[in-house]
């Protein structure tokens, strides 16, 4: 559900006469409001909910399941008729004393040459007078490679409040929460997160897209979904044993892939690969026992079944199917 269906439920079938008129889904919510304008609407969001509990009486506040989170350049009390944020629910991107150049110098410190200018081409400002304490002057381009320069941070924050949504404690408060709404939260809920900001401002237009990417690597479950659907996850990694460490983590066992001209690359992921098959420029669909020589497929193993009576050395070894290819595809 999205925020503002969220208040639109507790409106519509929680009004102040109490009576139920519907059967409210409540499920773990993260908010992440960017800028200003995604802080006022996080704010504004906060209390019309915190109002509509109130409304029936729940005197226990807004659940730690539904977690806000306001990622902007500068906190302050802009003129606005609803409260300011905790200081827990706040993520500045700018360090206390740092100008625009301290932020340049972070971000091409960071790798190569080439990545640098990658990073900046395009894009980046090189030179500007603005004083980012105070925001970033309505430049997207500033807005982004603040953020940038503060990732790894905003990215502990994003997993601090994805941690305090998914607690023990948290899902208990959700649970009185829905009670008292005359709603449930089902069982196995799916956790839901949404990001807010403008499109025309210079901190939130700038950072949306990183912050987006940073949702992403900080729900690690992701990765070991499968959505039944043509949709994907794609991470990027620095290395070859990177993506094997990322594929033992999150894989299935099932079968791998990796398309590459290097031998040795491909030498190396298919002897650190634990799967059932692995391909090597060639489509991951070629796993199937028609395909294979096999004729009417009974079903694909993940699992190292072990022999039945005596055995000998054979009967102490699995097998892994290889198959090699030019960039085969199976239609």
């Amino acid at each position: 559900m999205t925020p503002i269906l969220l208040i639109q439920i507790l409106e519509k079938n929680y009004g102040n006469n109490n009576q139920e008129r519907g059967n409210a889904m409540l499920t773990p919510l993260l908010v992440i409001g960017l800028g200003g304008s995604g802080g006022k609407t996080i704010r504004s969001m906060k209390q019309a909910l915190n109002r509509k509990l109130e409304s029936v009486r729940y005197e226990g506040g807004l659940p730690d399941a539904w977690q806000f989170l306001q990622i902007d350049t500068t906190y302050d009390g802009v003129a606005f008729p609803a409260p300011m944020l905790p200081k827990d629910e706040f993520h500045c991107v700018v360090p206390n004393g740092s100008g625009f150049y301290d932020v340049l110098a972070s971000i091409t410190n960071r790798g190569t040459v080439s990545d640098q200018h990658k990073m900046l081409s395009g894009w980046g400002v090189r030179n500007s007078a603005i004083s980012i304490q105070a925001g970033a002057g309505q430049i997207r381009a500033i807005g982004r490679q603040v953020g940038v320069a503060d990732s790894a941070k905003t990215l502990d924050a994003i997993k601090s409040a994805i941690s305090k949504m998914q607690a023990e404690t948290a899902m208990a408060d959700l649970r009185s929460v829905a009670k008292a709404l005359k709603g449930e939260v089902p069982q196995n809920a799916t956790p839901q997160a949404f990001i807010i900001s403008s499109i025309a401002g210079g901190s939130g237009a700038g950072m949306f897209m990183d912050v987006a990417e940073l949702l992403k690597r900080a729900t690690a479950q992701n990765w070991g979904t499968e959505y039944g659907v043509l949709e994907m996850n794609v991470g990027v990694v620095d290395s070859l044993e990177s993506a094997i460490d990322h594929i033992a983590t999150f894989g299935t066992q099932h079968t791998e892939a990796i398309v590459t001209e290097d031998k040795e690359s491909a030498r190396r992921f298919i002897a650190m690969s634990d799967c059932a098959a692995v391909m090597v420029n060639a489509s991951t669909r070629f796993t199937d026992g028609e395909q294979m020589g096999f004729g009417a497929e009974i079903g694909i193993s993940n699992q190292k079944l072990h022999a039945r009576g005596p055995m000998g050395l054979e009967a102490m070894t699995t097998t892994t199917w290889i198959v090699t290819g030019t960039g085969q595809i199976r239609s």
